[in-house]
């Protein structure tokens, strides 16, 4: 912006700071903000939620990676878990307790 601009605008706010506010607060009442303050008790709960989420994320990919009906059978219980997938979802459970 040039100085010419910046100074036009600076002079017509001063002079019509009852237009701008007026402006302003049918842009509020149209657009309100919403906002709280969280609680330490709800960001643990949001905590622990996420938690479980990643860990079923983890055991659902697991199950669809790892399971091949010609290899396991149609049991899909009976799916061998690789010991590093085991040891990863002991350690997220250890987390979440």
């Amino acid at each position: 912006m040039t100085d010419k601009y910046k100074l036009t605008k600076k002079l017509w706010n001063e002079s019509n700071s009852e237009i701008i506010q007026r402006s302003k607060a049918k842009y509020d009442r149209k657009n309100p903000i919403w906002s709280f303050r969280i609680t330490p008790e709800l960001l643990e709960w949001l905590n622990q939620e996420r938690w479980l989420d990643e860990i079923t994320e983890v055991k659902e990919r697991v199950i669809a990676e790892s399971y091949n009906p010609e290899i396991h059978g149609p049991n899909k219980n009976a799916i061998p878990m690789p010991k590093e997938i085991r040891d990863m979802l002991r350690n997220a459970l250890k987390k979440v307790d």
